[in-house]
């Protein structure tokens, strides 16, 4: 029986490795993704492709599987993003169903490819910010009879703001120095 799970890193500033596999005469599942963000700018109707280069960090051939996924701000004030597994119906910042089907690759060990991203804005689309990310996971190696391989999955955070008739707000409830009151006054 085989195993394995997936661990997700997005938004390094770095590059990102996979968690290598525990089959030792296998060199694990490691991959690098450039870059972790892309900001775009585009119309209702409009087309805009972008390019992520994944390259492979081990010293074997990986199998790399692409999907997209909305993601959104977490359920807490860190500003981590939170993604939006397997779910269906779009929200109104949702981008998944943008982006065409992105390319499954093959890579060698140590090869570097580019992965063209096609992102279709409907006609009909709403002004404002839209977010997805593109993650490509390295699927595990064949393991002979019971073993555990984890695999990485690494993204790209893709943001489109959709140009329109937008009105940006910020309401301030609060603000602070740090300082008590009656501090530093003399």
């Amino acid at each position: 029986m085989v195993v394995w799970a997936a661990v997700l890193m997005l938004g390094a500033p770095a590059p990102v490795l996979g968690v290598a596999a525990t089959n030792p005469a296998n060199s694990g599942q490691g991959l690098e993704i450039s870059p972790p963000v892309v900001e775009l700018q585009a119309d209702p109707g409009q087309t805009v492709t972008t390019a992520i280069s994944i390259r492979n960090v081990t010293k074997g051939a990986l199998l790399v599987k692409a999907k997209t996924d909305d993601f959104g701000a977490g359920d807490d004030e860190s500003g981590q993003p939170q993604l939006l597994l397997d779910t269906e119906g779009q929200s109104r910042f949702s981008l998944k169903y943008w982006v065409s089907s992105v390319t499954d690759l093959t890579l060698a060990a140590g090869e570097l490819k580019k992965n063209q991203i096609t992102i279709k804005v409907p006609k009909n689309a709403e002004p404002g910010g839209h977010f997805g990310v593109v993650r490509f996971t390295a699927v595990p190696p064949e393991l002979e009879g019971t073993g555990v391989a984890l695999s990485a999955s690494v993204g790209t955070l893709i943001l489109v703001r959709v140009g329109g008739n937008i009105t940006d707000k910020l309401s301030l409830e609060e603000f602070s120095t740090g300082r008590w009151k009656g501090e530093g006054r003399s």
